[in-house]
Protein backbone atom coordinates (compact mmCIF):
# COMPACT_ATOMS: atom_id res chain seq x y z
CA UNK A 1 0.00 0.00 0.00
CA UNK A 2 2.59 2.63 0.94
CA UNK A 3 3.97 1.88 -2.51
CA UNK A 4 1.10 3.12 -4.33
CA UNK A 5 0.77 6.74 -2.09
CA UNK A 6 4.26 7.40 -2.40
CA UNK A 7 3.98 6.97 -6.36
CA UNK A 8 1.61 9.33 -6.51
CA UNK A 9 3.04 11.41 -4.03
CA UNK A 10 5.67 11.64 -6.60
CA UNK A 11 3.77 12.64 -9.48
CA UNK A 12 4.12 16.69 -9.94
CA UNK A 13 0.54 18.10 -9.76
CA UNK A 14 -1.44 15.13 -8.37
CA UNK A 15 -3.27 16.46 -5.71
CA UNK A 16 -5.64 13.95 -4.20
CA UNK A 17 -6.38 9.94 -5.38
CA UNK A 18 -9.76 8.49 -6.25
CA UNK A 19 -10.34 4.99 -5.85
CA UNK A 20 -12.48 3.17 -8.74
CA UNK A 21 -10.84 -0.84 -9.91
CA UNK A 22 -13.44 -3.23 -8.37
CA UNK A 23 -14.96 -3.33 -5.03
CA UNK A 24 -13.03 -1.00 -2.87
CA UNK A 25 -14.51 -1.55 0.13
CA UNK A 26 -14.29 -4.79 -0.14
CA UNK A 27 -10.72 -4.59 0.83
CA UNK A 28 -11.19 -2.59 3.61
CA UNK A 29 -8.32 -3.20 6.00
CA UNK A 30 -5.75 -2.23 3.32
CA UNK A 31 -8.27 0.85 1.84
CA UNK A 32 -8.21 2.20 5.43
CA UNK A 33 -4.49 1.80 5.82
CA UNK A 34 -3.54 3.36 2.33
CA UNK A 35 -6.17 6.33 3.05
CA UNK A 36 -4.12 6.43 6.77
CA UNK A 37 -1.02 6.16 5.36
CA UNK A 38 -1.73 9.21 2.86
CA UNK A 39 -3.34 11.82 5.45
CA UNK A 40 -0.41 11.03 8.00
CA UNK A 41 2.23 12.09 5.66
CA UNK A 42 0.19 14.41 3.43
CA UNK A 43 -2.95 15.98 4.87
CA UNK A 44 -3.51 18.45 2.35
CA UNK A 45 -3.92 15.13 -0.63
CA UNK A 46 -7.44 14.75 -1.21
CA UNK A 47 -9.08 11.02 -1.37
CA UNK A 48 -12.12 9.92 -3.16
CA UNK A 49 -13.43 6.64 -3.40
CA UNK A 50 -16.01 4.84 -5.81
CA UNK A 51 -18.53 1.68 -4.75
CA UNK A 52 -21.27 -0.56 -6.14
CA UNK A 53 -22.40 -0.54 -2.43
CA UNK A 54 -25.61 1.95 -1.76
CA UNK A 55 -24.37 4.43 1.07
CA UNK A 56 -27.11 2.52 3.43
CA UNK A 57 -25.65 -0.61 2.96
CA UNK A 58 -22.35 -0.24 4.81
CA UNK A 59 -23.75 1.54 7.12
CA UNK A 60 -26.27 -1.15 8.33
CA UNK A 61 -23.56 -3.72 8.11
CA UNK A 62 -25.10 -5.41 4.94
CA UNK A 63 -21.38 -5.97 3.04
CA UNK A 64 -18.89 -8.02 3.27
CA UNK A 65 -14.61 -7.63 2.84
CA UNK A 66 -11.78 -9.63 2.79
CA UNK A 67 -8.79 -9.26 5.73
CA UNK A 68 -5.47 -9.27 3.97
CA UNK A 69 -4.12 -12.65 3.74
CA UNK A 70 -7.41 -13.85 4.27
CA UNK A 71 -9.94 -16.15 2.12
CA UNK A 72 -12.88 -16.15 3.97
CA UNK A 73 -15.29 -13.35 3.48
CA UNK A 74 -16.21 -11.12 6.90
CA UNK A 75 -19.36 -9.67 7.57
CA UNK A 76 -19.35 -5.71 7.16
CA UNK A 77 -20.43 -3.70 10.13
CA UNK A 78 -20.31 -0.07 10.61
CA UNK A 79 -17.07 0.02 12.14
CA UNK A 80 -14.46 -0.51 9.31
CA UNK A 81 -16.77 1.57 7.40
CA UNK A 82 -16.54 4.61 9.48
CA UNK A 83 -12.98 4.06 9.62
CA UNK A 84 -12.09 4.45 6.57
CA UNK A 85 -14.64 7.48 5.60
CA UNK A 86 -13.12 9.37 8.30
CA UNK A 87 -10.12 9.71 5.93
CA UNK A 88 -12.15 11.19 2.87
CA UNK A 89 -12.11 14.52 1.54
CA UNK A 90 -16.11 13.96 0.08
CA UNK A 91 -18.83 11.21 0.90
CA UNK A 92 -17.91 7.84 -0.66
CA UNK A 93 -19.43 7.67 -4.16
CA UNK A 94 -21.81 5.12 -4.18
CA UNK A 95 -23.94 3.62 -6.53
CA UNK A 96 -26.47 1.05 -6.87
CA UNK A 97 -25.13 -1.91 -9.89
CA UNK A 98 -28.44 -2.58 -11.99
CA UNK A 99 -27.40 -5.48 -13.83
CA UNK A 100 -29.67 -6.16 -16.76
Amino acid sequence: MEEVAEWAFARQGIEGITLSAGESFQQAGDLRHLCEYIKLRRPDFSIGVFSGYTLQEPVRGRWHWKAPGEDAWIKGDPGPFMAIKQFLDFEPLMTLYNAK
